[in-house]
């Protein structure tokens, strides 16, 4: 066996070289990933737990070290073809989090991804609670980017208990800043979306598929739509799976999608446009069953980052 053994040593996302704090000079002409820790649950209004999702999904994923050594290498045996998910990669560590500062962690979130962006580098960014996601987009700094959101939630209010910073609003505040050209908001649900912030979204121009539209296609069909080589960001939130199948997040929605569907649709977003960045978040260990959730979690980010960065021309995945 050519990997390494999951339980011995420091546990990184996917076994990655450390590098804490700090983003080496790339030494390869092809993609370099740079792993980054998002360590904030003080969006949520509900459950709290997600501020370990980045240690839980670190440990998770080092059970690919079976597979891959390095962290790069995989076969997937579904696709039948071997996966390169970059010629480097890096795990930062988690960003200075300062409890009760909103305002400073997520200046340190959008200053770790900018700092990959500036370094050539693609941020992964591990969550943490879905309020995260304003300072990403900020710290990537790509204007033209389409916003693709996996979510239960569309996270468009214009506030949530006169918050206008917590995990229901950075989508509306990433449109309404700039930040992004669009959001496809995929697998959307439950009884707790207001019907104001549909109206909102898409009055905005972004398309909104439900949980069951995205069982009938029309997800596909809107990845499908966007011109190939789209420059992308691409934002999981966990809650997006059933909570049958993923139970630790702070706010499940009964609905949700499967991992295989969830899977094809990660992989026709990775072979039809331009990964800018991505995010996994909402994973809450504390809510967790037998470490599923992260599990899965780390599963989701492998689907995306080996079908965005593939040896070769890029295949059309239905």
């Amino acid at each position: 066996m050519s990997g390494g053994l999951p339980f011995a040593g420091i546990a990184t996302f996917l076994g990655w070289p450390a590098s804490p704090g700090t983003v080496p000079p790339a030494e390869a002409d092809g993609r370099v990933l740079v792993a980054i820790g998002a360590p904030y649950d003080e969006g949520t209004p509900y459950r709290p737990g997600s501020r370990f999702g980045p240690a839980s999904l670190r440990q998770a994923s080092m059970r690919l070290r079976f597979a891959s050594a390095d962290g790069l290498h995989f076969f997937d045996l579904e696709r039948r073809r071997e996966v390169v998910l970059a010629d480097l990669a890096w795990d930062v560590g988690d960003v200075e989090i300062r409890p009760a500062d909103q305002a400073a962690s997520f200046a340190a979130i959008e200053a770790a991804v900018g700092a990959a962006r500036a370094a050539g580098a693609i941020p992964v960014l591990l969550g943490g609670d879905n309020s995260v996601t304003l300072p990403s987009l900020r710290g990537l700094g790509a204007p033209g980017a389409v916003v693709v959101q996996f979510d239960a939630h569309l996270d468009y209010g214009e506030s949530y208990f006169g918050s206008p910073d917590g995990n229901s609003t950075p989508l509306r505040r990433s449109r309404r800043e700039g930040l992004c050209s669009q959001v496809l908001q995929l697998g959307i649900r439950g009884y707790d979306n207001a019907a104001a912030s549909l109206a909102d979204s898409e009055a905005d121009g972004n398309v909104v598929v439900t949980a069951a539209g995205c069982r009938r296609g029309e997800a596909l069909r809107a990845i499908e739509a966007l011109p190939p080589g789209t420059p992308a960001y691409v934002s999981v939130d966990i809650d997006v799976v059933d909570p049958a199948v993923a139970p630790g997040t702070g706010y499940p929605e009964p609905g949700g999608l499967d991992y295989p569907l969830l899977r094809s649709l990660l992989l026709a977003v990775g072979a039809r446009c331009d990964l800018l960045g991505c995010e996994l978040v909402e994973v809450s260990p504390p809510h967790d069953a037998n470490e599923v959730t992260a599990l899965l979690g780390t599963q989701l980010l492998l689907d995306l980052l080996g079908a965005a960065t593939p040896p070769g021309p890029k295949e059309e995945v239905r």
